[in-house]
C-alpha cells in the first residue's frame, strides 16, 4: 500500500476525528489525532495497516499556547515508510491513554516521557520515576519553564546517599525463598552507570527492573541553550565508542531541516566513516563481551590492537581519537584544520582493511575451539522474531532474532543504495546469536569501506559553507540512520532563531537495555553479564 492509501484508511475509519497532515518527507504519514483518547484506535489501526513498533515519542513545550504536543513515530519492517501521529494536551493536565496493549515498544517511550516531561499515560504498566529520583518534587525538566538552576533546590548529596547507600544491606527477603538483588549502578556487569534491581528465587531471576540516569547528561536539553553548530560537539558524547555514527545523524538532521545538499566526495567518505566506526564499536563490544563471559581475556588485547590501528587512520582526518566532531553541518572535515583528506590516506584504509580480514579468521578460531563460550552463550537470553519486534529492539539484537531489518537497506541514506552488503540474521535470537551476527558485520563494513573508496570522486569540496542566517529557519529537520546499536533517530525543531527550540533522540541502547525486563526472566544470576553485555551497553547515550 502507499502512503495515499493508508491516508485514506486512516480518514474513511475516523472521519472528521482526524486530520491528514502534508509531509515534507516522501513515504511518511502524517496524521493528527483531534482527540487524545482516541489515540489508542489510531494506533490499533496502524498496526493493522502493518506498521511494526513505536520507535519514538516526542513531547514539545508550546508554552506561549499553554499546550504540550505529542509526536509519535512509527515504523514498517517491510518499507521505509514512518507513520507520525500528533496530539496535544494542555499543560496543566497532560493525560494521554497509554498504547502499551498495541504497541509493546512504546512502554520505556511513555515512561520517559512522564519522567521528563510531566506527561501522564493512562493505563501504562509501570508509570514510574526511571531518570529522575524517586522523590522528584520540582517541574519536570523538559518543560520551558525549567530552569536548570532549579535542580539546586534538590538535595542530591543526602538523597543519593540515602538511595544507594553502597553500606546498607541491599538484600531484602519477601518470604524464606524470594529476595530483591540490587545490582547497580556501580557494578562491572552494567557497563556502566545504570542498576537492575531484580526478584529473585535461589539462583533464578524471576523478574527485573532497569533504572537509568545515573550520568546525568541532559543533552537534550542543553540543545536549547546552544547554537546549531555547538551542538555538533554534544553529538560525540551521546555514545563515545560511536561518536562518528552521531556525528552523521545529528548532521542529516540539520540539513534536512535548512534544506541543503552535502557535497557528493562528502557523501561517500561520511558512509566510509560509519563503518569504520561501526568495526570500532563492534571491536570495543567483543573485546569487553569475552570478558563478560569469563572466557578469554587475550582476546581483548587482540581487538583493541586493531581498534587502535582505526584510531590512527580516524586521527589523521580529524585529530582525535575518540569524540571526532568531523561530520560537521554541510559535509565533513573542519574548516581550516581538518577540511582534507590527507596523501596516501585510502591506501592506508585499503591496507588495514586487507590485515582485518586475517584478524577476523583468528578471531573466528579463538571463539570457535572454546568450549565454554559456547555454554556460556547458546540459549541464554533468548528473544525472537515477533517478539523482538514487540519488545522495541533494533540493530544487531534485532537482526539476531532473525529479522532482516536494517536502516541502511531499508531506508537508504547518503550513498548506501550504491554500495553492496549482507544484512547477517541469526535464527536463535540468544546471546551467540547477537555476537555472530555483529561479528558477520565487521566483515560487510569492511565490503562497504572498499566500494567507496573504489567508487568515491576523489576530488572536490567535502563541506559546503554555511552562513550564520542560514540556520535562522522554522520547520522541522528528521534523520534516521543505522547506528551500531541499533535504529538512532533525531527529530530538531527550529523556530526561526540560531537554536533549536526542541531537539528529540532515539537512543537505541536505552530501547535495547528495556529488554532486561523481559530476557532476565527465569535466566540465572550467573548469565546476567552475559546477557547484558550481548546488548552492546552506551550508558552515555541513555541519559542523553
Amino acid at each position: 500500500m502507499s502512503v495515499n492509501e493508508w491516508s485514506r484508511e486512516i480518514k474513511e475509519s475516523f472521519g472528521d476525528l482526524v486530520d491528514i497532515l502534508e509531509m515534507k518527507w516522501k513515504n511518511h504519514l502524517g496524521i493528527r489525532v483531534r482527540e487524545p483518547d482516541k489515540l489508542p484506535e489510531v494506533a490499533k489501526k496502524l498496526k493493522e495497516l502493518g506498521f511494526s513498533q513505536n520507535l519514538l515519542i516526542t513531547a514539545i513545550d508550546w508554552i506561549d499556547e499553554n499546550r504540550i504536543e505529542l509526536v509519535y513515530h512509527f515504523n514498517r519492517m517491510d518499507s521505509r515508510a514512518i507513520a507520525w501521529v500528533r496530539t496535544s494536551v494542555p499543560r496543566d493536565n497532560p493525560e494521554v491513554p497509554s498504547i502499551w496493549k498495541i504497541f509493546r515498544s512504546s512502554v520505556i517511550h511513555e515512561i520517559e516521557t512522564f519522567d521528563l516531561m510531566g506527561v501522564t499515560f493512562k493505563g501504562h504498566p509501570d508509570l514510574r520515576r526511571m531518570f529522575l529520583p524517586p522523590d522528584w518534587n520540582l517541574p519536570p525538566p523538559q518543560r520551558k519553564d525549567f530552569d536548570p538552576k532549579m535542580a539546586r533546590n534538590y538535595d542530591w548529596r543526602s538523597k543519593v546517599y540515602e538511595a544507594y547507600n553502597p553500606y546498607q544491606e541491599v538484600i531484602a527477603k519477601e518470604n524464606d525463598t524470594i529476595y530483591y538483588l540490587s545490582v547497580g549502578p556501580q557494578h562491572p556487569a552494567m557497563h556502566g552507570c545504570w542498576r537492575l534491581l531484580l526478584k529473585c528465587e535461589g539462583d533464578t531471576i524471576l523478574e527485573a527492573w532497569p533504572e537509568f540516569g545515573f550520568v546525568h547528561r541532559g543533552i537534550e536539553k542543553l540543545a536549547e541553550y546552544r547554537t546549531y553548530e555547538q551542538i555538533s560537539i554534544f553529538t560525540d558524547r551521546f555514545d563515545y565508542i560511536a561518536s562518528l555514527a552521531w556525528n552523521l545523524t545529528y548532521a542529516m538532521a540539520v540539513e534536512d531541516l535548512l534544506g541543503i545538499e552535502v557535497p557528493e566526495p562528502a557523501k561517500w567518505l561520511r558512509v566510509a566513516l560509519a563503518e569504520m566506526q561501526r568495526i570500532i564499536s563492534h571491536l570495543t563490544w567483543l573485546a569487553a563481551a569475552c570478558a563478560d563471559i569469563g572466557t578469554f581475556h587475550s582476546m581483548f588485547l587482540y581487538t583493541i590492537r586493531e581498534r587502535e590501528k582505526l584510531f590512527d587512520l580516524v586521527e589523521m582526518l580529524s585529530g582525535a581519537r575518540l569524540t571526532y566532531t568531523l561530520t560537521r553541518i554541510g559535509g565533513v572535515g573542519i574548516f581550516k584544520h581538518a577540511d582534507t583528506i590527507p596523501d596516501g590516506w585510502f591506501n592506508r584504509v585499503l591496507d588495514f582493511v586487507k590485515e582485518f580480514r586475517k584478524r577476523m579468521k583468528e578471531y573466528e578460531e579463538i571463539v570457535f575451539s572454546n568450549e565454554t563460550f559456547y555454554v556460556r552463550t547458546r540459549g541464554i537470553g533468548v528473544i525472537r522474531g515477533k517478539a523482538a519486534i514487540e519488545a522495541g529492539a533494533t540493530g544487531p539484537v534485532l537482526r539476531a532474532a532473525g529479522i532482516r531489518y536494517d536502516v541502511r537497506k531499508i531506508a537508504p541514506y547518503m550513498v548506501y543504495e550504491e554500495v553492496d552488503f549482507e544484512i547477517p540474521t541469526g535464527t536463535k535470537g540468544d546471546v551467540f546469536d547477537r555476537w555472530y551476527v555483529r561479528f558477520r558485520e565487521m566483515q560487510e563494513s569492511a565490503r562497504i569501506i572498499e566500494q567507496v573508496i573504489e567508487q568515491m570522486p576523489k576530488s572536490g569540496p567535502l563541506r559546503i559553507k554555511v552562513p550564520p542566517p542560514k540556520f535562522k529557519v522554522s520547520g522541522e529537520g528528521f534523520a534516521r540512520t543505522e547506528n551500531p546499536r541499533g535504529e538512532a533517530m533525531l527529530y530538531i525543531i527550529g523556530r526561526g532563531g540560531d537554536k533549536p527550540y526542541r531537539m528529540r533522540v532515539r537512543s537505541p541502547t536505552l530501547c535495547n537495555l528495556y529488554l532486561t525486563h523481559y530476557l532476565l526472566r527465569g535466566a540465572r544470576i550467573a548469565d546476567l553479564p552475559a546477557i547484558v553485555g550481548s546488548l552492546d551497553p552506551s550508558m552515555g547515550e541513555v541519559d542523553r
